[in-house]
């Protein structure tokens, strides 16, 4: 089978949606022919593991945007940034798909619900859309270990509540042929928008038995000190401050 891959955030040897965006697409190369489409500042490291390592069955390629809108775009405004990005790697993604047969067109990163190119107009291509999330929130009785970042979840709330109309007025969701969801809350948050197309709920953090195996096999416990193993970025949305007073 030929799959493309939209992995903006994509990257070896890294954690959190960059081993997400990575791992799928090589794990899927030793059955298919693979192709990625990710950013231009992926690919010096992509390279650099390209030459130590033998790839077979994938080749990547490289979207880039104006430094202007990487300066204007960050931050809680990130969702802006990749938007962008979709434009720039359609007609990319639509000269390989007719070039190469693509059978399957699969966005896995990025996994927020906000940033779902337009990937559905290609014709004669199947496309899969997640693992998403996004539509999550930090609960009521949590909420004290965001207030230091209040303004970023205020803008989180707003981006979420625009993105959910413009997908309920342009239909754009039900278009697409599969969803994967990264929690339930995001599944439900989304429900009324997807027009009953299929979806799952798929849990994957990128990393492999045998990487979790070396680490627990290097890991030298220090007296009666518990030892924690957290796949993901140490943001606040994770959860590790009230791991560490629970």
């Amino acid at each position: 089978m030929n799959i493309l891959y939209i992995a903006f955030s994509c990257q070896p040897n890294k954690g959190s949606e960059e081993k997400i965006g990575w791992s799928i697409p090589l794990e899927s190369s030793k059955t298919n022919n693979v192709f990625v489409v990710t950013r231009e500042e992926q690919r010096a490291k992509i390279e650099e593991y390209a030459r130590e390592h033998k790839l077979e069955n994938i080749t990547f390629y490289y979207v880039d945007i104006s430094p202007f809108y990487k300066r204007l775009f960050k931050g809680s405004m990130f969702s802006l940034r990749l938007n962008i990005l979709h434009k720039k790697a359609y007609p990319l993604v639509k000269e390989i798909c007719e070039r190469e047969r693509i059978d399957v067109i699969h966005q896995i990163t990025p996994i927020e619900f906000r940033s779902i190119g337009p990937y559905h107009k290609i014709p004669d291509t199947y496309f899969v859309c997640g693992p998403l999330g996004g539509g999550e929130y930090v609960p009521l009785g949590l909420r004290k270990y965001a207030l230091s970042n209040a303004h970023i979840e205020c803008m989180r709330r707003i981006l979420n509540g625009f993105y959910k109309i413009k997908y309920w007025v342009n239909k754009q969701l039900t278009k697409c042929d599969y969803f994967l969801f990264a929690n339930r809350e995001t599944q439900k948050y989304m429900r009324n928008l997807t027009g009953g197309v299929p979806s799952e709920l798929y849990f994957d953090n990128g990393i492999s038995n045998e990487e979790i195996s070396e680490i627990d096999k290097n890991q030298k416990k220090v007296g009666d000190k518990p030892i924690f193993l957290t796949a993901g970025r140490l943001a606040y949305r994770k959860g590790h401050q009230f791991l560490l007073d629970a």
